[in-house]
C-alpha cells in the first residue's frame, strides 16, 4: 500500500501517464486518461479510506468535482470514469446503501447520479461520428458472419425430408404435386415450376430440393396455382399439335407406344382432334380441362382409352396414366 501511495504522488507531480507499482509487485501501463484518473484517485486516498465502498465513492466524488473545470473532451472522460467507479460499487457491494442509491439515481457521496447519467446519455447522442458508425457496421458484419457460420454448422436435412416438405407446401398453395413421398418426380417438378411462375419468387428450378424452396413456399399464403387460371386460359394453352409416348406394362415386360395428336377447341375448356400411334392406329381424342388436370377419352377402332393427365398451368407438357395403366407423357410440338 505504501508503494501505491508513493507512486500516486509521483503521477500527480509529473501529470503524464506512468507505470505504477501495485501491491503485488507487478507492473501495469495506464494507457488512457479515464483509467489513469480512476487509479490515481483510488491510490491517492488515505489508507484508512480505501476499504469497502467508501474508498471507491471518495475517488468517484474527487473526479466528479474536478470535471466541472475541464474542457468538454476531458469532462466527458471524467464523467465516464465516475460512472465506471459507480458500476464498481454495484458489482462489489451490491447490498450496500450506496449501491441502492446508485440504482435509484439519487445523490450518493455528493454525486448526482441522475444528472451524471443524463450527461453521459447526451454525450453518447452527440458523439456519433464516421469512425463510430464504421465500428457499428463492423460489429454488425461480425454478428452476421457469426450467424452465417452457425447456420453452416447446422447439419443438412436429408433431401427426402426437404422434398416431402416442398410437396406438402406445393399442394397447400394449389400447385398439385401429388403424394408427399419425398421423390422429386415429374409431377413435383411441374408443380414447382408453376409455383415459380405465379409466385414471382427469385428461385429457379435448380432450387427444387432446397431449404430455400421450403422457406419460399411456407411464406406463401395464397393458393397461387388455381384451377380458375387454367380454365380461363385453356384456349390459348392446349390448342395445337402434340407428340406423346405411352410406356405400358405387358405380361413379359414393357412396351412403348408413340404417336401424335392435334387438339382444337370446340368449347371453353374442351378440345377434340385426330390422334395416331406407332401401332398404325388412328382415332379421335376428346379432352376436357378440369382444374389442373386434363381428362381425355380416345376412341380407337377397337377400344376406348381414358386418361387423366396433369399439366402445368402454363401447359408446356401433359403427363399421367391411362386406363391401360400406361405412363403417358405428351408435349407440344
Amino acid at each position: 500500500m505504501l508503494l501505491n501511495y508513493i507512486s500516486c504522488r509521483v503521477h500527480f507531480a509529473s501529470k503524464i501517464h506512468a507505470i505504477f507499482i501495485v501491491g503485488s509487485g507487478m507492473f501495469a501501463s495506464i494507457r488512457t486518461l479515464s483509467i489513469s484518473a480512476i487509479l490515481s484517485a483510488i491510490l491517492c486516498l488515505p489508507l484508512h479510506a480505501q476499504s469497502g465502498a467508501d474508498g471507491i465513492l471518495i475517488a468517484a466524488r474527487t473526479i466528479y468535482e474536478s470535471a466541472a473545470s475541464k474542457d468538454e473532451a476531458n469532462r466527458r472522460a471524467e464523467y465516464s470514469s465516475v460512472r465506471q467507479l459507480l458500476d464498481l460499487v454495484l458489482e462489489q457491494h451490491p447490498g450496500s446503501d450506496a449501491a441502492l442509491g446508485i440504482m435509484l439515481e439519487e445523490t450518493v457521496a455528493g454525486i448526482d447520479v441522475a444528472e451524471l447519467n443524463r450527461a453521459l446519455a447526451a454525450q453518447a447522442q452527440t458523439d456519433e461520428s464516421p469512425s463510430t458508425a464504421a465500428s457499428v457496421d463492423a460489429e454488425t458484419t461480425t454478428a452476421e458472419q457469426s450467424v452465417t457460420v452457425e447456420a453452416a454448422l447446422v447439419p443438412a436435412r436429408p433431401e427426402k425430408e426437404v422434398v416431402k416438405d416442398i410437396q406438402t407446401e406445393l399442394n397447400r398453395v394449389g400447385c398439385s404435386a401429388g403424394t408427399a413421398d419425398g421423390v422429386a418426380g415429374r409431377k413435383t417438378r411441374s408443380a414447382f415450376e408453376d409455383f415459380l411462375f405465379y409466385s414471382g419468387t427469385a428461385l429457379s428450378l435448380e432450387d427444387l430440393a432446397t431449404e430455400a424452396a421450403v422457406s419460399a413456399l411456407q411464406g406463401t399464403l395464397d393458393p397461387v396455382c388455381t384451377s380458375r387460371w387454367l380454365a380461363a386460359n385453356a384456349p390459348d394453352k392446349l390448342a395445337g399439335t402434340w407428340g406423346y409416348r405411352a410406356d405400358c406394362k405387358m405380361l413379359f415386360g414393357k412396351a412403348r407406344i408413340t404417336g401424335a395428336m392435334r387438339l382444337g377447341m370446340n368449347a371453353p375448356g374442351k378440345y377434340q382432334g385426330p390422334i395416331s400411334n406407332s401401332l398404325g392406329e388412328n382415332g379421335t381424342i376428346y379432352a376436357t380441362v378440369s382444374g389442373n388436370a386434363v381428362n381425355t377419352q380416345i376412341n380407337w377402332p377397337r377400344q376406348k382409352t381414358t386418361s387423366q393427365l396433369y399439366t402445368s398451368t402454363r401447359s408446356t407438357s401433359l403427363s399421367g396414366k391411362d386406363s391401360n395403366n400406361c405412363d403417358v407423357v405428351a408435349w407440344r410440338n
